[in-house]
This record gives C-alpha cells, structure tokens and sequence, in this order.
C-alpha cells in the first residue's frame, strides 16, 4: 500500500497522461491498474521476480480483473499478426 501523498500524485498523473494522450482534456479516468515487476540483484540471480499492484480509489476486482485481461487480449492480438 503506498502513502496517501504518493496515491493522490500517481492518481493526478495517470489522469494528466490520460488526457494527453487522448487529446481530450475533460475526459474521466474510472479505473486503472499499475503492476510494476521489480527485484533486487540477488532475487534476479535467483531467477525471483516480484509484483507490486495499484489500483484506482474504490474500484472493484471485477473492474481491475477486466482491465487486465482486456490489455491481454490486446496484446495477444498485436504479436498475433
């Protein structure tokens, strides 16, 4: 769980490169998931990997779970071709 200050900055950014991104300023965020994989030297040696996950205030699993695998399926259809 991170900081209520790191939590209200990584809301504030994802929404701002959202709306860059979509050209569209007013546009709302209703839900996102940010899964980092992360590791020290050592784990890496050790062929360990670890994950950390945010989500968006209030979303639901089900929400979090279909953003995941909506992105799966996009990505499976990019190397597909």
């Amino acid at each position: 769980m991170v900081s209520a200050e790191t939590k209200a900055a990584l809301d504030a950014a994802i929404a701002a490169h959202v709306a860059d991104e979509t050209a569209q300023p007013t546009t709302v965020v209703t839900g996102y998931v940010l899964i980092v994989s992360h590791g020290t030297a050592e784990d890496f040696d050790n062929e360990i990997t670890q994950y950390f996950a945010e989500y968006a205030d209030r979303q639901p699993y089900h929400t979090a779970l279909g953003i995941v695998l909506r992105h799966l399926d996009f990505m499976r259809s990019e190397t597909a071709g």
